[in-house]
């Protein structure tokens, strides 16, 4: 809702003066900063769509797409499991093997690897699979914000079309809630790039070091090996 309402004001009280100015200036301006917008519009929805609705990397999942358990989260056949699996300890909950660095979520019923926390703003878990796309829709909706703020102003600037307490409440909403999504994120950063600790890690009181393998490789682990992907 807060994403629609952020679009819809941006897009029909700010850019489209910019669109019906007959300038040069304004034309330039509105073809500008309506690619930059709608391109990080598309990022956002991307990593909105992979943070809360796909999985967040649940064993149980990891063993379906394997064959080696039921849509029921059952395992089909002990005999089937290869023995790399097998001899890995069971979940109490789920009686899944459980992994090393792996969690049992009590609210979604699965084990997740590099379990972080339950989020319950985007109502699912936030785990190996998800950590990117978390740390990135936190990035991209406070830099959303704090864009449209910007347009806002260059849009009174250029049109003089735009009522004032627009501006203000704009401006006023998307510094203060882009500036603490934008610090709630930054929260992550020395944990998962410098540490490679999760929260719930944290909050066990794990040595901050003790899965550290050096920056490079602990934000690898989570962004992937393409820099350009990240």
């Amino acid at each position: 809702c807060i994403f629609a309402a952020v679009q819809a004001v941006t897009v029909l009280v700010y850019l489209l003066p910019l669109f019906k100015t007959n300038s040069k200036s304004s034309s330039v301006a509105f073809i500008v900063l309506i690619s930059i917008w709608g391109f990080l519009s598309l990022l956002w929805i991307w990593s909105y769509i992979v943070t809360c609705w796909m999985d967040a990397g649940s064993v149980e999942n990891e063993l379906y797409k394997r064959g080696l358990v039921n849509k029921e989260g059952k395992i089909i056949n002990e005999q089937l499991l290869p023995p790399e699996i097998a001899s890995i300890p069971r979940c109490n909950s789920c009686h899944l093997p459980k992994p090393y660095r792996t969690h049992h979520c009590s609210q979604c019923g699965k084990c997740y690897f590099r379990f972080d926390h339950h989020c319950d703003v985007i109502g699912n878990c936030i785990a190996y699979k998800n950590m990117k796309s978390f740390m990135l829709l936190l990035f991209y909706s406070s830099l959303l914000l704090f864009i449209s703020a910007i347009i806002s102003i260059v849009s009174y600037t250029m049109t003089e079309k735009v009522d004032l307490s627009y501006i203000l409440v704009s401006c006023l909403f998307g510094i203060l809630i882009g500036a603490v999504i934008c610090i709630f994120g930054c929260m992550y950063v020395p944990e998962v790039c410098v540490n490679n600790r999760t929260t719930l890690e944290r909050i066990a009181g794990n040595d901050p070091k003790f899965y550290d393998a050096g920056m490079n490789n602990n934000i690898k682990q989570v962004f992937g090996e393409c820099p350009l992907l990240w």
